[in-house]
């Protein structure tokens, strides 16, 4: 069974402290004597090895983990998809509505962003419209408890990376948010 985890992995150089934060996606889930245990195929080690020895800067670093924007109007629902994916290890943010959206977009990078169609003001669409001009590379997962044709062939004409129906489970908004991803 494979899985996906995160792994902070150090190591020593030149005797000083050095170390990176690397996603591991291919973990493999062995049950040994009725224990569950997650073991990392070697060549990963030997990735992260190589790729601290040739040295990283900072902000190379810190782009190792996918960082993920939140946007949704209810708290309960942001706070929950905000929760979960941290838990997963992801960098996190969230936004209240489409315009609290665009002002964090200019401030910061994302890898991703997971937004709710129906908000108070402007819809979700209305932000994926705008990311389409602006930041077009940036795949959105849309959440939505109304979805209809309109509003499916809206996203796939805008280019949403996937569409996730409220309520979801948490594994489906993680499998949703890995595909989207990738």
């Amino acid at each position: 069974m494979h899985s996906t985890f995160r792994t902070f992995v150090s190591f020593r150089q030149d005797d000083k402290p050095y170390a990176v934060l690397l996603p591991i996606r291919r973990a493999i889930q062995v049950n040994v004597g009725g224990l569950a245990l997650q073991t990392v195929p070697n060549y990963w080690i030997w990735l992260v090895r190589d790729v601290t020895e040739r040295g990283m800067q900072s902000e190379e670093r810190r782009n190792l983990v996918e960082t993920i924007l939140v946007t949704d109007d209810d708290s309960a629902c942001r706070d929950t998809i905000q929760k979960a994916l941290e838990r997963e290890g992801y960098n996190v943010e969230s936004a209240v509505g489409v315009d609290d959206a665009v002002r964090a977009i200019k401030r910061r990078r994302f890898d991703l962003i997971v937004c709710d169609y129906r908000m108070a003001g402007k819809t979700g669409l209305d932000l994926l419209a705008e990311l389409k001009e602006r930041e077009p590379h940036i795949p959105v997962l849309m959440v939505s408890a109304y979805m209809d044709a309109v509003f499916e062939a809206g996203a796939a004409q805008l280019g949403a990376a996937g569409l996730l129906r409220k309520p979801f489970r948490l594994r489906e908004l993680i499998e949703s948010v890995e595909r989207a991803i990738q």
